[in-house]
């Protein structure tokens, strides 16, 4: 129910779709091998990559399992919502 929460919520505040580049996919490729032992898949990094291109430390996630250790590049987790 969380998760349809969220996407009822996004209606209300209006978000945009950012694209994967080919810097991120260097960066991509680097989180996949950093966070191997944690299955981190590319999903994920591409979030993470677009994060920290953009210089957004707040991510909407409801996947903290993955978020809470996967560290900003200047190594300061990111603040996850909701």
């Amino acid at each position: 129910m969380a998760e349809a929460a969220f996407f009822r919520s996004i209606t209300v505040h209006p978000f945009r779709i950012e694209s994967v580049t080919a810097d991120d996919g260097h960066r991509i490729s680097e989180l996949l091998t950093t966070y191997a032992d944690l299955n981190l898949g590319g999903t994920d990094a591409s979030v993470v990559a677009i994060a920290e291109r953009l210089d957004l430390r707040e991510i909407a996630t409801l996947d903290r399992r993955h978020f809470n250790v996967v560290l900003f590049k200047d190594a300061e987790h990111f603040d996850l919502a909701p």
